[in-house]
C-alpha cells in the first residue's frame, strides 16, 4: 500500500517551483537536523509522513546519507527514482542527485559521474538552476581527478551565472570550487576567486559552506607558498566542519593538515596523528579518498623519516584505493612520492621513472604547476648517477619553468641543487657560495633546510682546505639545531626525535657529517674532527639526563653550551678516561661516504680510515643472521674484525682491557663480542665490551660514582598477556624471574596478572637498584614510534608499554635487564643512536642496560643469566660480571649465538646495591 500510495502521489505531483522549493527545504532540514543533533526527532516525524509525502521519504534518504548510512540512503533514493514519473520531474531529479552524492562520497567515481550528468540534464530541463549548479560542483571535482583540469573547469563554465542572486552560499561554493581547480594552473586567479568566495561564505550562517571555502583558501595559499596562512585556513575549517558534524569533510581536512605538517613542519608526530584521524574518519564515513590521501601523506612521512619500507607499504595501500576510484590526480601524487622513496633508497633510475610518470599524469590532468618541482627532482637523479651535464640541463629547465609559472620556492630550492651539482663537479668555492646563498634565502623550507645548507657548506669548504670556515659553518648549523630543541614545539620526546630523524631538504642519501669529519681527520686535525662528531651526538639523551638531575631548564637557552663541545672538552677526554680503557667512536654515512673510527685512551686520540658503510651493511646483516641461527661464522667474523676493529686496536697499548664503543649507522647492528682478532681469539676473550651513545655521556659515567643507590629489585616475568596481543605465554620467563628475585636482598616479584603495565608505571622505581623484565619485546628497526614491551593489561592500561611511556619512568641510576627475544635493536636516529628500548630506559634514568640482540633458547639463556647474577652477587661490576658469564658459556662450548646475544649499554662499572 505504501508503494502504491507513493507512486500515485509522485505521478500526480506537477513539476512546479513550489515542489522544487519543498524538496530543497527537506534536504536543508536534514542538514540542520544533523548539525543540531536532532536526527532522531526529525527522523520520527518524516517516518510518520513517509506513506503520504514523498518529500519526507527524500528527507529520510538525505538523513541516511548525511549520517553515512549509505546502503539505506541508496535504497530509498532508488525507490524514489523507480516510482517517480519519468524524468524530468523534481522528485526524480533530487533522488538522482542524492544518489550521485552518495556514490561520490564513497569514491565510486564512475557511477557518480554518470548520475551527476543525468542530474544536470534533468535540472536544466526543469529550469532548476540550484540543482544544476549543485550537480556541476561535484561533477567538476570528480572530473578534475579522473579526466583533467581543463574538462573540470569546462563543467563549471557559466555556473556562477546560474546561481540565483539571493543564494549567497551557493555562489560562494562556486567561487571556491573554481579557485580549487585553478590553483594548479593560475595561482593568482585562484587566489582572487578564493578570497571572494570566502568573503561571500562568511556573510552566511552556513558553517559547511564556510568550512569548504576555508579549505579552498588553504589549498590556494599552500600553492603560492604561504604555508602558515594555509595552516590557519585548514585549522579553522577543521573547527567549523567539526561543529557542523560533517565528519566526511572533516576527514578530508585532516588529510590536508597532515600534508601540511609532513611537508612544511618538523612536528611529524602531529602529522601521523592527523593522518590516522583522517583514516579513521574516512572509514567511518565511507570517505575512501580521505584514507587514500592520508595513506599518501603517511608515505611522504615515511620518506621524511627515512623509513623506506613503511613508505612503500603506505604507497601500495594508497595505490589500491586510488585505482579503485579512478583518481588519476591521486596516482600522479603517488608516483611523485614513490620517486622520492626510490631516491632515499639510492635508486636514481627507478626514481626518475616514477617522476616521469608523475609528470605524464599531471600533464594529462592539466596540472602544469607541478612540472618545475618534478624537473628539479629529475635533475637530482641525473646528478646521483654522475650524468652531470644532463643534471645541469634539467635543472636549468626546472628554473625556467619555475620563473615562467612564478614559483619562487622552486627557484630557491634549485639553488641548493646547484650547490650539490658544484660539489659533484669538484667546484668547492662555487658550492660553498651556493649553499651560503641558499641559507640566506630560505624561508620556505625553514630551519631544517638551513642546517642542511650549513652541513654542505662545511663539506665544500673542507674539501677546499678552508677548515676554519668549515668548522664555523658547522657550528652555526649545530648551534641552531641545539637551540631548536628547546623550542616549545619539540619539548615532547617524539617531537625531538622526529626532528632529528627527518630528511629535511637534501634528497642525496649521503647527507651527513661523515665526509667532513674524515677530511678533518685526514688533514691531521684529529681533535677538531672528534669535536665535530661529538657536536652531533647525544644532545637529546644528554638533555634528558641533565633534566633528571635538575641541571637544565628546558625553557632556557643557557644550557646550549653543554651540547656543543669546545676544544677544551675534547682535550680533556684522554685525561678523564679510566686506566685500561679505550673508547672507539665510529662516524659513517651512506652513498659511499667514508668511515672514520676514533680511538681515545690515556695515550691520546687517533683516527683511522675504514671502508664506507655501504660496503659493510650486507656483511654485517649476514653475520648477525648467521650467529642468530647458530651456524659458525668465523670467516665473516675474521673479515669484519680485520676491517672494523683491527685498525683502531693496532695503536692501543697492551694494558687496555676494556672497550667502550660508540657505534654509528650499520655498526649498531654489529655483535662486537663475536668479532675475531688477528690471533684467532674472539674480541670477548681479549676485552670487556660495552656500548655508549656518545663520548661525553661515557665521560659522565667515568667521573660520577658508579654505585646504584637503590636497594630494591623489581622483577617482572611471565605476564598474563592480552588476547589481542596474540603472543604466546612465556612460562620459562617466570622461572627466570623467580631465580633472579631469589638472588636479591629486597625482591619485588611480579608474575602473571601482577606483571602488568599498570604495576610498572605505578611502582616507585626511585629506590630500585635493579629492574628485570622477562617478557616479549617488539623492536622496530624502521621507525621511532612502534617499539615497546608486552606486559599484562589492567588498571586502564592495554599492556603495551611504548618507548615514550618507558622514557618517563623515574629510575635512579638502576641496572635494567631486558630479557626478551630482541631488545637491543631499533631505528637509528641521526646523532642519537638506536631508539628501540635501550635509549628510553637511559632517558628514564637507568645507568646500565643489559639487553638481547636476538632470541636464545630458554635453557641457554637461563644459564647465562644465572652466571651473570652470581658474578654481581660477589661484588663484581656489571660489565665484569657479564663478561665472566659469557666466558663461562664459551668454555662450556656454547656457540656465539648464546653468549654474543647479550649487549651492555651504559656504565659497565656500575655495582648494583641489591645483593
Amino acid at each position: 500500500m505504501l508503494v502504491l500510495a507513493l507512486a500515485f502521489l509522485l505521478q500526480s505531483a506537477p513539476p512546479s517551483e513550489e515542489t522544487i522549493a519543498r524538496l530543497r527545504g527537506v534536504v536543508a532540514g536534514a542538514t540542520r537536523a544533523v548539525e543540531g543533533d536532532s536526527v532522531p526527532k526529525v527522523e520520527r516525524a518524516w517516518q510518520a509522513r513517509a506513506g503520504r509525502d514523498p518529500s519526507a521519504l527524500l528527507g529520510l534518504a538525505t538523513l541516511a546519507r548525511l549520517t553515512y548510512d549509505y546502503p539505506n540512503a541508496d535504497r530509498i533514493y532508488l525507490l524514489l527514482q523507480s516510482r517517480a514519473p519519468q524524468p524530468p520531474s523534481p522528485a526524480h531529479l533530487y533522488a538522482t542527485l542524492g544518489l550521485a552524492l552518495s556514490r561520490a562520497a564513497r569514491q565510486e567515481f564512475g557511477p557518480a559521474i554518470a548520475l551527476l550528468e543525468s542530474a544536470r540534464k534533468e535540472a536544466d530541463a526543469l529550469k532548476d538552476p540550484r540543482a544544476s549548479v549543485e550537480a556541476r560542483l561535484t561533477l567538476a571535482a570528480l572530473t578534475a581527478r579522473t579526466v583533467g583540469l581543463d574538462s573540470a573547469r569546462a563543467v563549471l563554465t557559466g555556473a556562477a551565472a546560474l546561481v540565483p542572486e539571493a543564494d549567497t552560499a551557493l555562489l560562494a561554493r562556486t567561487r571556491c570550487a573554481q579557485a580549487s581547480l585553478l590553483r594548479g594552473v593560475n595561482v593568482r586567479r585562484a587566489d582572487t576567486l578564493a578570497i571572494d568566495g570566502l568573503r561571500l561564505a562568511r556573510t552566511t550562517t552556513d558553517r559547511r559552506t564556510v568550512g569548504g571555502c576555508l579549505v579552498a583558501a588553504g589549498q590556494v595559499a599552500e600553492a603560492r607558498g604561504a604555508q602558515l596562512e594555509a595552516l590557519s585556513y585548514f585549522a579553522q575549517a577543521a573547527r567549523l566542519l567539526g561543529e557542523s558534524r560533517d565528519r566526511h569533510a572533516l576527514a578530508a581536512v585532516h588529510q590536508w593538515l597532515t600534508y601540511h605538517v609532513v611537508q612544511f613542519s618538523a612536528t611529524f608526530w602531529k602529522g601521523r596523528d592527523l593522518a590516522l584521524s583522517a583514516i579513521e574518519g574516512g572509514r567511518r564515513t565511507g570517505n575512501a579518498a580521505a584514507e587514500a590521501w592520508a595513506r599518501l601523506n603517511l608515505a611522504q612521512l615515511g620518506v621524511r623519516m627515512g623509513d623506506v619500507v613503511a613508505a612503500l607499504a603506505h604507497i601500495d595501500t594508497a595505490r589500491t584505493l586510488f585505482q579503485r576510484s579512478g583518481d588519476r590526480l591521486g596516482l600522479a601524487n603517488l608516483a611523485y612520492t614513490q620517486g622520492q622513496a626510490a631516491m632515499l633508497a639510492g635508486q636514481p633510475a627507478r626514481a626518475r621513472a616514477a617522476f616521469q610518470q608523475a609528470d605524464s599524469l599531471n600533464s594529462a590532468l592539466g596540472v602544469t604547476l607541478a612540472r618545475a618541482g618534478i624537473r628539479l627532482q629529475i635533475a637530482a637523479t641525473f646528478r646521483l648517477e654522475g650524468r652531470l651535464d644532463d643534471a645541469a640541463r634539467t635543472l636549468a629547465a626546472a628554473e625556467e619553468t619555475a620563473r615562467r609559472d612564478r614559483l619562487p620556492g622552486i627557484i630557491v630550492d634549485a639553488g641548493y641543487e646547484h650547490g650539490l651539482l658544484s660539489l659533484a663537479r669538484g667546484q668547492w668555492d662555487s658550492a660553498a657560495i651556493r649553499f651560503a646563498a641558499f641559507r640566506d634565502r630560505t624561508g620556505r623550507s625553514g630551519w631544517g633546510a638551513q642546517l642542511d645548507a650549513d652541513i654542505r657548506n662545511a663539506e665544500a669548504r673542507a674539501r677546499g682546505g678552508r677548515f676554519d670556515e668549515a668548522e664555523a659553518a658547522l657550528d652555526q648549523g649545530l648551534f641552531g639545531l641545539a637551540r631548536r630543541r628547546f623550542h616549545r614545539e619539540y619539548q615532547n620526546r617524539e617531537g625531538q626525535l622526529a626532528m632529528l630523524t627527518a630528511r629535511r631538504y637534501d634528497a642525496d642519501p649521503d647527507l651527513g657529517l661523515a665526509t667532513t669529519v674524515a677530511l678533518f681527520a685526514r688533514s691531521g686535525r684529529t681533535a677538531q674532527a672528534l669535536r665535530i662528531a661529538e657536536g652531533w651526538r647525544g644532545h637529546y639523551l644528554l638533555s634528558r639526563m641533565l633534566r633528571l638531575r635538575g641541571a637544565a631548564d628546558s625553557n632556557s637557552s643557557a644550557p646550549l653550551s653543554v651540547f656543543l663541545p669546545d676544544s677544551a672538552d675534547i682535550a680533556t677526554l684522554p685525561a678523564q678516561i679510566p686506566d685500561s680503557t679505550a673508547l672507539l667512536m665510529y662516524v659513517t654515512g651512506r652513498g659511499g661516504e667514508p668511515t672514520t673510527v676514533f680511538a681515545v685512551s690515556r695515550a691520546g686520540i687517533t683516527a683511522h680510515d675504514l671502508p664506507p658503510a655501504d660496503s659493510l651493511v650486507a656483511p654485517i646483516a649476514r653475520f648477525q643472521a648467521v650467529l642468530e641461527g647458530g651456524a659458525p661464522a668465523r670467516a665473516l667474523a675474521t673479515r669484519l674484525g680485520r676491517e672494523l676493529i683491527g685498525p683502531a686496536l693496532s695503536g692501543l697499548d697492551r694494558s687496555i682491557t676494556r672497550l667502550i664503543i660508540v657505534p654509528d649507522g650499520p655498526f649498531y647492528r654489529l655483535p662486537f663480542d663475536a668479532l675475531m682478532l688477528q690471533d684467532g681469539r674472539y674480541l670477548l676473550e681479549r676485552y670487556a665490551v660495552s656500548l655508549a651513545p656518545s663520548a661525553r655521556l661515557a665521560g659522565r659515567w667515568w667521573t660520577q660514582p658508579a654505585a646504584s643507590p637503590g636497594t630494591r629489585a623489581v622483577v617482572f616475568g611471565d605476564p598474563r598477556l592480552a588476547a589481542a596481543a596474540r603472543l604466546p605465554r612465556l612460562p620459562a620467563s617466570g622461572l627466570e624471574a623467580r631465580d633472579v628475585a631469589r638472588r636479591t636482598a629486597l625482591p619485588d616479584l611480579k608474575l602473571r596478572a601482577d606483571a602488568s603495565e599498570h604495576a610498572l608505571k605505578d611502582a616507585s622505581l626511585v629506590d630500585a637498584g635493579l629492574l628485570h623484565l622477562a617478557t616479549h619485546a617488539s623492536v622496530s628497526d624502521l621507525g621511532i614510534l612502534t617499539s615497546g614491551l608486552s606486559l599484562a593489561p589492567g588498571g586502564g592500561e592495554d599492556g603495551h608499554v611504548g618507548a615514550g611511556e618507558i622514557a618517563v619512568l623515574r629510575l635512579n641510576q638502576a641496572l635494567v635487564v631486558l630479557s626478551g627475544c630482541r631488545t637491543v635493536g631499533g631505528a637509528v636516529v641521526n646523532g642519537e643512536g638506536l631508539q628501540g628500548l635501550t635509549t628510553p630506559f637511559l632517558e628514564a634514568g637507568a645507568r646500565t642496560i643489559v639487553a638481547t640482540q636476538w632470541a636464545v633458547g630458554d635453557r641457554a639463556m637461563a644459564e647465562l643469566m644465572r652466571d651473570f647474577y652470581e658474578g654481581m652477587a660477589t661484588g663484581a661490576p656489571v660489565g665484569a660480571a657479564l663478561r665472566a658469564a659469557k666466558l663461562l658459556a664459551l668454555r662450556r662450548g656454547a656457540a656465539p649465538t648464546v653468549w654474543a646475544s647479550l649487549a651492555l649499554v651504559g656504565d659497565a662499572g656500575l655495582k648494583p646495591s641489591v645483593f
